[in-house]
């Protein structure tokens, strides 16, 4: 009888353990570290990209949209109420690269965002 509740607690154990793997595995793009090696963020656009590149660090992205095109992902980030930033990333061999980040200046509502991003071909996942 204890050989069988030890292992039904096992089964448990396990069954949770994958459940958690599956949901890690789902949002690991989000959760992930994101090179910047290869990012003309700051080259481009200066102090904005650290300061998006920043706030998400800290904070975590307020959205994330993915392109089904290309597979790159857009994650918005609020600097200060109506300031929006947004870190373009892009998987590279299961590593998470940034392409790009910077700030989004004449938007100050987040639909503004959202509907920038639907133009150019993103759709949210998060």
């Amino acid at each position: 009888m204890i050989t069988t509740r030890s292992n039904t607690n096992n089964f448990k154990l396990i069954f949770l353990f994958l459940i958690l793997a599956a949901i890690l595995a789902l949002f690991a793009p989000v959760m992930g570290q994101v090179i910047t090696d290869y990012s003309h963020g700051e080259l481009k656009h200066g102090t904005q990209a650290l300061t998006v590149r920043q706030c998400i660090d800290q904070n975590g992205p307020l959205q994330v949209w993915q392109n089904p095109a290309n597979g790159r992902q857009a994650r918005i980030c609020e600097l200060a109420p109506g300031l929006f930033g947004i870190q373009i990333i892009e998987n590279n061999n299961g590593k998470w690269q940034e392409l790009t980040s910077f700030v989004k200046s004449k938007m100050d509502k987040i639909s503004q965002v959202m509907q920038y991003l639907s133009n150019v071909g993103y759709q949210q996942i998060q």
